[in-house]
């Protein structure tokens, strides 16, 4: 961070860096110099850093991005009645596998998992819920 901070041309622009995932580890610690030497703005991007408002006021446009393929959301429907095949599938797979009571679409995928995370089970599924956006900002 310190050598993109520095190293820019004009460091009066703002730059906004947003932290998104964990694959780097679990901490992202800032030098101190990179906050005193530029416009250095630090963003999150995972749940709570949206309100839910905002997040269902994006959801069509999410949706017709994903129909049309714009985004890759790594998910695989598979009906509920090929659950055996799913599951010994899923040791080979990349995909996120979804099993559905008949085929969805992915921007319904998507949504249902939206949904789903939003109404929350009580259970904690950080790295699951977190897929969907990830894969919409890379």
């Amino acid at each position: 961070m310190a050598a993109i901070v520095t190293g820019r041309a004009d460091r009066g622009q703002p730059l906004t860096w947003i932290e998104i995932g964990s694959a780097a580890g679990p901490a992202a610690p800032v030098p101190s110099a990179a906050l005193r030497a530029a416009r250095l703005q630090i963003a999150g991007s995972g749940q709570g850093s949206v309100s839910t408002r905002g997040i269902l006021a994006e959801l069509p446009a999410l949706a017709r991005e994903i129909t049309k393929g714009t985004f890759d959301i790594g998910a695989r429907p598979t009906p509920l009645a090929d659950v055996e095949q799913a599951w010994a599938d899923a040791a080979r797979t990349t995909q996120r596998i979804v099993l559905t009571p008949q085929p969805q679409t992915p921007a319904m995928l998507w949504l249902i998992a939206v949904a789903r995370t939003a109404r929350g089970n009580g259970k904690k599924k950080h790295r699951q819920s977190s897929e969907p956006i990830r894969s919409l900002v890379s």
